[in-house]
């Protein structure tokens, strides 16, 4: 009975047994799910022990295979290679081809995954096979002669057996070199090596050629090692070349050091540093500089030097090259050799076209600059003494100041403001000797020394201020003629004008064609020095000097000559001194 009291009723014999057949048909459910678990275990076993014995099998076959590799180009290296050749340069040449197509034939059976397994031996057993007939062809082989045997082509093929790729390993103690390296190390370098003592280095394309033939077959220690013995060769004929003889800028340094600079170390390339290759030839280039001479045009070579002496992204030394060196060595070669000569230009146009070459290389500014200092000083001079003559035909003036301006700058010359400024210059002196007139020989005033200032005209007003200028000189020639007629009469009457013995002896110059000229670089205290000569450049002849009506002319070794200006016949010995 219930503590309540009620009465539990009794479970039924048909209830009892429902349930019973439940619970063993649960716990033989349990039964067949841990078997079924269980088997799904064991075949997850049994699968990754048939994969394990898969690789395993996979590795065996692969070995195997390498094996047969190994055997087949040991059976290949064995075999004896004859040439039939009687020339032993030629049979040696011979047997390295037949080896490496050998060695090349059996690298096909290699796979790309079996070969990282085996190459360590199968470049110990290539280089094996290759060393013996190398060894004895570079004893023989002369590489400036024969820069590309014909088994490099084969050397190359087997690139990959070689392992050619694979970097040197590096251990705690030292590097280790592959057997290829040791190989090329041993027996290729120290026959390149010899070649190089003997070669000369003016002639660069024999050696560039072994470098070109063996690219790629190299080692990198093996190369360096190399360069060193090639730049030590390059500098010592950079410390031959002597640029201020003439016979030294036949062979010019740029021809054999320009054809190296792919292959030179990046220590001898800087222009900024103070050693290597680069910086010692910029410092022999400024000596050639020094001494160029400025009518052969831009020295040979220095436009590819603009590109080394200026890198990009690098410092400039082609602006300190061109400002220190080239423009002063300019301007002292046209003060030293060009003239004005209005009688002659010729001689000397060669030094004007050829600065004008330099346009190449720096600016028209630059150049410029070295006109307005050099060459326009002799220009407003050459034009004052030709505005001082008695015969001085402004006709013929008009036609050279023309000839200046308009022919002989190119279009970047001519534009600047700096020339057109001197041409306004030289144009406004000719307007004070046509308002002079006659009084030109004694009233013009020398030109100003110094540049003028820079015009602020244009180009076109410029030239349409010189029409009327020319127009306004034929006009007043044409006054001054009709003045001249007019008071003829009334100068008969006026003693006439004192001719001085210097222009006396000027017009008995130019009678003789013979040029008389000032010398600046001498004084005496009696008056200045005049040089008379016969040379087209105003260089020789002979050194005069006035005092009163006496004509001084310095003889070497002897007192002053005396010539007087009465009679005229002692004038000959003075045309005799000068020719």
């Amino acid at each position: 009975m219930t503590p309540t009291g009620t009465a539990t009723p009794a479970e039924s014999t048909e209830a009892a047994e429902s349930r019973k057949l439940v619970r063993r048909a649960q716990n033989d459910f349990m039964a067949i799910l841990e078997e079924w678990q269980s088997l799904q275990e064991r075949k997850a076993y049994a699968d990754l022990q048939l994969k394990q014995e898969q690789q395993e099998l996979d590795e065996l076959t692969e070995s195997l295979q390498a094996n047969r590799a190994i055997t087949g180009l040991c059976e290949v290296l064995s075999t004896p290679v004859e040439s039939g050749e009687f020339d032993k340069k030629a049979d040696l040449d011979y047997k390295l081809r037949r080896t490496m197509s050998g060695l090349q034939s059996a690298s096909n059976a290699f796979s790309d995954a079996m070969l990282p397994q085996i190459k360590d031996e199968v470049a110990l057993l290539a280089v094996a096979a290759i060393y013996p007939a190398l060894r004895e062809y570079v004893q023989i082989w002369k590489p400036l002669e024969d820069p590309k045997p014909r088994f490099v082509d084969g050397l190359i093929s087997i690139k990959k057996l070689l392992v050619l790729d694979q970097k040197t390993k590096h251990t705690h103690r030292r590097a280790t070199a592959t057997p290829y390296e040791t190989m090329m190390y041993q027996l290729w370098l120290p026959a390149v090596a010899s070649a190089v003592r003997v070669w000369d280095a003016r002639e660069p394309d024999q050696l560039i050629a072994v470098f070109e033939a063996w690219d790629g077959l190299i080692p990198t220690f093996v190369r360096s090692q190399l360069l060193q013995d090639i730049v030590r060769k390059l500098e010592e004929a950079v410390q031959k070349w002597h640029p201020k003889k003439k016979s030294s800028t036949s062979n010019l340094p740029h021809g054999w050091i320009f054809p190296w600079l792919p292959y030179l170390p990046a220590t001898h390339l800087d222009p900024k540093s103070s050693t290597g290759l680069v910086a010692d030839v910029k410092r022999k280039f400024r000596q050639l500089i020094e001494v160029w001479e400025f009518n052969r045009g831009v020295i040979p070579g220095l436009k590819q030097w603009k590109e080394v002496l200026r890198p990009h992204g690098g410092s400039d030394q082609w602006g300190p090259l061109v400002m220190n060196h080239v423009l002063p060595s300019m301007a002292r070669y046209m003060r030293k050799n060009f003239r004005v000569d209005p009688r002659d230009q010729e001689p000397y146009m060669d030094m004007l076209e050829g600065m004008f070459k330099w346009l190449e290389v720096i600016r028209p500014s630059m150049v410029g600059e070295v006109i307005v200092a050099e060459v326009f000083p002799m220009w407003h001079d050459a034009l004052y003494q030709w505005l001082l003559l008695d015969t001085a035909n402004y006709e013929q003036i008009g036609q050279w100041f023309e000839w200046w301006q308009d022919q002989v700058f190119p279009e970047e010359i001519k534009s600047l403001p700096s020339i057109t400024a001197e041409f306004e210059k030289g144009m406004k002196m000719i307007e004070r000797a046509l308002d002079l007139g006659d009084r030109a020989k004694t009233e013009l005033k020398a030109p100003e020394r110094g540049p003028a200032l820079p015009s602020s005209k244009s180009s076109s007003s410029s030239s349409r201020h010189d029409r009327e200028h020319r127009h306004r000189e034929k006009h007043r020639e044409r006054e001054t003629q009709a003045q001249a007629a007019a008071a003829s009469k009334a100068e008969k009457n006026k003693p006439p004008e004192e001719v001085t013995f210097r222009h006396a002896l000027e017009e008995w110059c130019q009678e003789n064609d013979l040029q008389f000229i000032p010398e600046r670089k001498k004084m005496h205290a009696d008056g200045p020095y005049y040089r008379i000569t016969a040379r087209g450049d105003g260089k020789g002849g002979v050194l005069v000097r006035f005092k009163d009506d006496v004509l001084f002319v310095e003889v070497k070794g002897q007192d002053a000559l005396k010539i007087y200006r009465e009679p005229q016949s002692g004038w000959e010995a003075l045309l005799e001194l000068v020719l």
